[in-house]
């Protein structure tokens, strides 16, 4: 016996269920027809439409049935049968097909023979309509001309208004050159190049037949495009049916509608009439076909009047219009074909299913009899018909599984998703994909909870079926709170049977809640699911229920907060975040200026357009321009509008203005109640329901206010678009506005400057490398380095130069005139500046405002540009301070212009001779690492040269002892003050603030004046030096009879032994210590010495005062030296020691009694203690060291 790991190991899937069939890819091949698999529903249906066609009746049906149980098969069928060629190789097809459809119970043989009738009989010509959205003429145009050309008979295609507009062009093109490059212009001017065009004249567009029929006479000198030919579509088939009979030996045509539901819920109210006019006819036609037979079917999952709930009741009364023409045929299969599908669909070894584990409890006879014995299989078969189709044949899904898997796809499924793609597709939570990762640890079959999973996507989006959706709102929200996989499952599998609805046969009692799925414990899972209060039971029939109903709770919030918000709703900001239209771009105009320039749209309440009285508040914050889409929920008087609109004589303005109100009211106040709600986290906190219920509310609605918006905005041909443009109203159709953008910006932005560099042309620079750049670029204009080496390169900078310097014509000397407008205009700016002040902003505004409606982001380079090529020294503010010109600052001048402003000096000899004798007075030249900025360098120089001072000039206060003139002294002080300054202006300080303070009427005066306060300063020092000589020469000797050095040296002689040997406080010991070691001669060195000695402070540091400090200390020492005699002083001591230089010191000194200097003394008993692992000779020596150091 074969061991079975794995679901893998006996269970395989039929490749022909594998994908949906799609008719058009799939039509008339062999292996999709052969791929066919007979049951007695699809083969009865087959035989009906067989023998409609031999008895050329039910020429218009329209087929009705669910997705996923084998449409689109039956007729790709029945269209082989019709419309292969007859040659051998199709027979065998087909003989081969008559084999497999003669097998099938009892309609077999009768259907078989049909086959081989239509067969004999001539083919018909197959027309798929597989476009469901948009134009219905161009969509059976365009199925009609796909069908001759895949039939080769192209020739047999008449000529139509569309054939013979791409003659035309092609003619042109040919033979009339100058007509065709005309054409090309008037086209681009419609946002639409030619090959654009012939794509969609090829695909039967009617706007694009519309263009050219507009453009025509403007390239023909005003002729008609007037063709004699056919461009409707009920003629063309009519006339191309006939001649396929009578020349081409072809029965007529076929056409199927595939997905004609979907065609149904993509109409809209101003399509639908035409729409359903053609289709109308058409049927006719092919009711009133005799010779050259035309059959339609139509393919739809549900019929007409079941819409109604989708629909707007003016689209259902539309196409119940119809029905009288159509015959309705409902492709409903029995229950037991439907399970043969799945038993066929799924290909297994049934001589294997004993060997697999625990056979017993998912395939054993107690098993079979628990599911046979239940009502929804006992009453339609008999045990073996069970046990073949459902009980083994459907295996892996359990019974009931299969049985809900079959009502599921019936209500929900759609083309992606449909009972063979849960079987046969390996995707997340298929039944493939289960069999593929399946492992023998695993449950060996499947139930009701994979279903749930596969086919949730589909519940969640059934917002509009609120049974199903609200079903599925509820388990999820279960789903989320459950601790167990068993409560999960018991929870999806009571979503499943809910959904299916069908309680005579599958009641969602315990009993089935158990069957349908495999879990451990079931019956604790229900226990405590019913104590978190998920589910219920209901006494009356014993199902199970769930509880909660959170569908219901958000309504009644949704219905309270309407009557809370009345008509207190910002309709404007609705309409655009769900139209998502925030921005105009006119491509044609940005491809041709190679930027992005667009305009912002709004929407607006026409009366508040009507009140508003200045464009100036439309535009407020508008870059280029705005689009106002206006609105109401009643008519709107467009005259009025246009009026208005000429009145604001706005170009910078488009008003997109319809003539029908929007009948939107009651959905755009939801979508602002409900998107409130969804942000409200004290609303939906601790509710996961509210959270996932919200969103799909929202798209929901979205998608309707879609519709209803673009009937008025898009579809309706009474909607314009007007704009202002040279004292008069221009005006476009509806849903050309991105043309009358393109338009306004033509005629507002006549000299933009063409740059082709995305990166920099634009308002804000986004990245960090793109800035950087930039700032790169700027500085190496400013320093005249932006050479061929710089910008040959294939760096970013180099790329950026070349196209603003390069391409432009810039470096060749030949700028390109849109350029050179840009550096005429910043020149101009310049020059205002002048001998004034004017800031920034006045160049910034003009230049991204009409006609030039530059980028902020590109304006640095050309003002660095043009800075670094002016000859006047050029003065940048920023907030009244001059800061030097960097890369930085111009960038940020173009970024916060207010903030900014500039000075330009006119060149003039006498302001270059000032600055020439201020660059050699403070040797401006010999001086490093200054700035670029000749001014600020001069200023530079000078406050170095001022801290270069000593200290004594450099804090003088009273200059009047120094300088006896008032004029002189004032200007020391306000240079003084000029050269402590930390942040200065440069240019104010030498040309405004100097000659000011100066009261000079010249550059030349100012000069002298500054020449002047340098020469004081720089000699203030020499001047104290003087006063400090003559101080001690009063002293000493008036008379001067001998230098100071003898002077003092003989005084110092004649005084007595013990003032010399004496110690005494600092001043007097220190000053008979210099006379002593005296060893300079000179009176500007001794009175330096002498001053340090008596203040202890050098004369370089002398403060306002110090020399008069220095006078008294002087007197009060040269006293006391004197008063000193040689008579011994009672307690005298003596220190008598040789120094280190070999010299004997010796000192009287007085004994400091305990309180004199105790700390110290503790200090230096404590510190001697301490280091008492020195010698005493060292502690000795140190100690006579430092007394040394103090005595001298």
């Amino acid at each position: 016996m074969t061991e079975i790991n794995s679901l893998r190991d006996i269970i395989q899937f039929n490749s022909n269920f594998k994908t949906a069939i799609n008719l058009y890819l799939s039509l008339n091949k062999a292996e999709k027809v052969l791929g066919y698999i007979p049951t007695k529903s699809s083969v009865s249906f087959l035989g009906e439409y067989l023998k409609a066609v031999l008895e050329n009746k039910e020429q218009a049906t329209l087929l009705v049935g669910p997705y996923g149980k084998g449409k689109s098969h039956l007729l790709l069928v029945l269209l082989a049968v019709l419309s292969m060629e007859r040659t051998p190789e199709s027979k065998s097809v087909i003989n081969e097909l008559i084999d497999k459809v003669s097998k099938t119970d009892e309609v077999g043989e009768r259907v078989s023979e049909y086959i081989g009738q239509v067969w004999d009989k001539k083919r018909f010509l197959p027309v798929l309509i597989t476009d469901t959205t948009g134009d219905l003429n161009q969509a059976f145009l365009y199925g009609l001309n796909d069908a001759l050309k895949r039939d080769r008979l192209l020739d047999l295609a008449p000529e139509t208004y569309y054939s013979i507009a791409l003659d035309r062009i092609d003619d042109w093109e040919q033979n009339y050159f100058e007509t065709y490059k005309m054409f090309e212009r008037e086209l681009t001017q419609n946002g639409m190049n030619i090959a654009e065009l012939k794509t969609d004249l090829k695909q039967y567009s009617q706007k694009a037949l519309i263009l050219f029929k507009e453009i025509y006479p403007k390239v023909t000198a005003g002729s008609e495009f007037n063709p004699m030919a056919l461009s409707d579509a009920l003629s063309l088939y009519k006339s191309v049916s006939e001649k396929l009979v009578d020349e081409y030996g072809y029965s007529g045509i076929y056409i199927v509608f595939d997905e004609f539901s979907k065609f149904i819920e993509g109409q809209n109210n101003t399509a639908a009439g035409t729409n359903m006019h053609l289709l109308q006819s058409m049927c006719e036609l092919a009711t009133d076909s005799k010779n050259a037979q035309v059959f339609i079917t139509m393919v739809t999952h549900k019929s007409i009047k079941e819409y109604g709930k989708y629909l707007s009741r003016d689209l259902i009364n539309l196409f119940t219009g119809i029905e009288g023409r159509i015959i309705e045929k409902y492709f409903v299969t029995s229950s037991k074909n439907n399970y043969e599908l799945i038993k066929n669909a799924i290909v297994k070894d049934d001589s294997k299913l004993l060997n697999i584990p625990h056979y017993e409890k998912y395939l054993g006879k107690e098993k079979f009899k628990e599911f046979f014995s239940l009502p929804a299989f006992r009453s339609g078969f008999d045990e073996t018909e069970f046990k073949n189709v459902i009980f083994n044949g459907c295996y892996p899904l359990n019974p009931i599984a299969a049985y809900l898997l079959l009502n599921i796809s019936e209500k929900v499924a759609q083309n992606e998703r449909t009972l063979f793609t849960f079987i046969s597709n390996d995707e997340p939570h298929s039944m493939a994909r289960f069999v593929s990762e399946h492992t023998s640890d695993k449950e060996w079959s499947i139930g009701a909870d994979l279903i749930y999973e596969y086919f949730s996507a589909l519940f969640k989006k059934d917002v509009v079926n609120e049974f199903i959706h609200n079903i599925w709102l509820s388990a999820e929200y279960a789903i989320d709170k459950c601790d167990t996989e068993d409560q999960r499952k018991i929870v999806k599998a009571l979503a499943v049977i809910l959904i299916v609805n069908k309680e005579d046969e599958i009641p969602a009692t315990e009993k089935y809640l158990k069957l349908c799925i495999n879990a451990s414990d079931p019956e604790q899972a229900l226990i405590e699911l019913k104590k978190k209060e998920f589910i219920y039971k209901k006494n009356s029939t014993g199902s199970y229920v769930f509880k909660t109903r959170a569908g219901s709770e958000l309504k009644a919030e949704i219905k309270r907060q309407r009557e809370l918000k009345g008509d207190n709703v910002n309709y404007s900001k609705v309409l655009l975040d769900v139209t998502g239209s925030y921005f105009i771009i006119p491509r044609k105009y940005n491809t041709v200026k190679m930027m992005t320039r667009y305009f912002t749209n709004e929407f607006m309440d026409v009366d508040d357009f009507l009140n508003i009285t200045s464009s100036t508040v439309l535009l407020d914050n508008t870059l280029d321009g705005k689009v106002i889409t206006l609105y109401s929920f009643s008519r709107i008087k467009q005259e009025a509008v246009k009026q208005h609109l000429l009145e604001l004589a706005e170009k910078r303005l488009v008003v997109i203005c319809p003539k029908k109100g929007l009948k939107a009211k009651k959905q755009l106040k939801d979508y602002e109640i409900i998107s409130d709600l969804k942000e409200n986290q004290l609303f939906t906190d601790n509710n996961e329901i509210l959270k996932r219920e919200l969103p799909l509310l929202l798209d929901d609605l979205t998608i309707e206010l879609e519709t209803i918006i673009g009937s008025v905005y898009e579809d309706d041909l009474d909607t314009k678009v007007f704009y202002f443009n040279d004292d008069r109203i221009e005006n476009v159709k509806s849903g050309n506005v991105e043309e009358a953008v393109n338009e306004c910006c033509l005629n507002v932005y006549t000299s933009t400057p063409i740059i082709n560099n995305e990166m920099v042309n634009r308002a804000e620079i986004g990245t960090a490398q793109t800035k950087k750049a930039r700032l790169n670029i700027v500085h190496t204009i400013l320093s005249h380095t932006d050479t061929p080496e710089f910008y040959n390169g294939s760096n970013q900078e180099a790329t950026i130069y070349r196209a603003l310097f390069g391409v432009t014509g810039i470096i060749d000397g030949d700028t390109r005139e849109d350029i050179q407008f840009v550096i005429d205009e910043i020149n101009r700016y310049v020059d205002s500046c002048c001998d004034k002040k004017a800031a920034v902003k006045e160049m910034v505004y003009k230049l991204v405002k009409a006609p030039y409606g530059m980028r902020t982001g590109v304006i640095p380079f050309y003002l660095a540009y043009v800075l670094a090529n002016r000859r006047e020294d050029i003065i940048v503010y920023f907030l009244n301070k001059e800061v030097q010109i960097t890369s930085e600052i111009v960038v940020n001048m173009c970024e916060q212009p207010e903030d900014y402003a500039i000075y330009v000096s006119k060149e003039d000899l006498q302001k270059e001779k000032y600055i020439s004798e201020l660059n050699m007075l403070f040797e401006v030249e010999d001086n490093r690492n200054l700035s670029s900025n000749r001014i600020k360098d001069i200023i530079i120089c000078m406050q170095r040269w001022f801290r270069s001072l000593q200290q004594a000039t450099r804090n003088v206060i009273c200059l009047d002892q120094y300088v006896d003139n008032d004029n002189m002294v004032q200007a020391m002080k306000t240079i003084k003050k000029a050269m402590q300054k930390v942040e200065f202006n440069p240019f104010e300080i030498l040309f405004v603030e100097f000659p000011e303070a100066f009261r000079t009427d010249s550059l030349e005066e100012t000069f002298k004046v500054i020449d002047d306060c340098k020469t004081c300063y720089d000699d203030y020092f020499r001047w104290i030096e003087e006063q400090a000589i003559t101080a001690i020469y009063g002293l000493w000797d008036r008379k001067r009879k001998q230098d100071l050095y003898h002077t003092l040296k003989e005084w110092y002689d004649k005084q007595s032994k013990r003032s010399k040997m004496g110690l005494y406080d600092g001043r007097m010991t220190n000053f008979m210590s210099c006379l002593e070691g005296l060893d300079v001669y000179s009176d500007q060195d001794v009175a330096s010495k002498v001053v340090k000695a008596v203040t202890d402070v050098y004369m370089e540091n002398w403060n306002t005062g110090s020399l008069e400090e220095f006078i008294e200390a002087l007197t009060s020492v040269k006293n006391e030296v004197e008063s000193i005699r040689e008579d011994s002083a009672s307690g005298e001591l003596e220190l008598k020691f040789i120094g280190r230089n070999g010299e004997t010191i010796k000192k009287l000194y007085s004994y400091a009694n305990e309180d004199t200097g105790s700390i110290l003394r503790n200090i230096i008993e404590d510190t001697l203690d301490e280091y008492d692992d020195l010698s005493i000779n060292d502690r000795v020596s140190i100690l006579l060291e430092m007394i040394e150091k103090i005595i001298k």
